[in-house]
């Protein structure tokens, strides 16, 4: 049997549904949380057990019932739970970026924000803002480097980042860091492509929250210095509801009627409805995020724009998928001349057939299953 420990969010259920698709019965699913009731959790059989409680207790003396343990994402509550268990029992933890992110980012978030995004987070944030976002920073590096992170890291047998790349990254500032990489994460193709959804018109579709490493006001000075005939639909509806204000201000200041935010909450078939709109989709983070918005805007047919630096970069083209670079775009002057052609197109999504297709993604569970418990 496999123990996974979650978080309360909606990919629980998505890897619910994955490890049941192909070994159902083999798992049990827990939320470890301080909540009563769980917020984005909808599966009955993933249980909640109170932070603290009597049941959390008990769940570390059954670790020795299991043969492995999953946990989503790291953090001194799971790496606690990690450091009890018992030797004989395999330890896979699957990143989500977030939880890492401190391991490899030295520099601090505001290395991740482009020139007229770090003017504006340095305008707006108060003193205030600024001591709790460096207390923020501080805090996830005294995490990191916390002896419970740190032996819990030691102890990990297996780890499935984001990004193959990334696993480098952490094996590097890891002193100790053993474990060995397993191709895993959230979704497939058909968790994010809506049968029959093609994209269409010259709308322009940027970044995908309200975050400040998405560099939107750096992605308008680009907008404004080619060609494009559509409108900017700008997804805001989750993130810092301060930085929706400025991206809003300034975006209506620019492109007037031509600027349309999206503030508000979406489903998947809502969402792909308002990317069909769009023929370009434009990511202008420096590091790796929004990758199921990619793979969607990918899947229907649009160009993607991705910042150079971006980690994504060196992963698409690791495996020939078409997309193109904001200097690219800035030196050729319009959207136009990078549109794909129909046969990009294809390649595209046979390639993400190829990476993130049903029968694909099951045959990786099913490995990894197996490299867990040889079954």
């Amino acid at each position: 049997m496999i123990l996974h420990i979650l978080p309360d969010s909606f990919f629980s259920d998505v890897a619910f549904r994955e490890f049941e698709r192909v070994a159902p019965g083999l798992n049990d699913y827990v939320v470890i949380s301080r909540n009563t009731n769980l917020k984005w959790v909808t599966s009955t059989k993933i249980r909640l057990i109170p932070s603290g409680s009597i049941q959390e207790r008990s769940l570390v003396q059954t670790l020795a019932n299991y043969e492995a343990l999953i946990v989503h994402s790291l953090d001194i509550k799971n790496a606690t739970i990690i450091n009890k268990a018992p030797p004989q029992l395999k330890i896979l933890w699957v990143g989500w970026g977030c939880d890492y992110y401190s391991l490899i980012e030295k520099k601090g978030e505001n290395s991740l924000f482009l020139e007229k995004t770090l003017a504006a987070y340095k305008r707006n944030r108060t003193l205030k803002d600024s001591f709790y976002s460096f207390g923020i920073f501080l805090l996830n590096k005294v995490k990191a480097s916390h002896k419970t992170i740190l032996n819990a890291l030691r102890r990990i047998d297996f780890f499935s980042p984001v990004l193959p790349g990334e696993f480098n990254l952490i094996k590097k500032e890891i002193k100790g860091f053993r474990a060995k990489y397993i191709s895993w994460n959230y979704g497939c193709l058909e968790d994010y492509a809506i049968p029959g959804k093609t994209v269409c018109g010259n709308n322009v579709l940027i970044g995908n929250s309200a975050t400040y490493t998405s560099n939107h006001l750096d992605a308008f000075t680009i907008l404004k210095n080619v060609k494009f005939s559509g409108k900017i639909l700008v997804p805001l509806s989750y993130g810092d509801e301060n930085y929706t204000d400025i991206v809003v201000k300034e975006g209506k200041k620019l492109f007037q009627g031509n600027f349309e935010p999206i503030t508000k909450f979406l489903t998947l078939n809502e969402y792909a409805d308002y990317g069909s709109q769009c023929s370009f989709l434009l990511m202008n983070h420096l590091r790796q995020q929004g990758l199921g918005n990619i793979i969607m805007m990918m899947s229907m047919g649009a160009t993607i724009v991705l910042h150079p630096i971006n980690p994504i970069c060196e992963f698409l083209k690791s495996y020939g998928a078409f997309f193109f670079t904001t200097e690219y775009l800035e030196s050729v002057g319009s959207f136009e001349k990078i549109e794909l052609t129909v046969q990009q197109i294809r390649k595209n999504k046979e390639i993400l057939e190829k990476l993130w297709g049903r029968e694909s993604k099951n045959c990786r569970t099913e490995k990894l299953i197996v490299e867990l418990i040889g079954k």
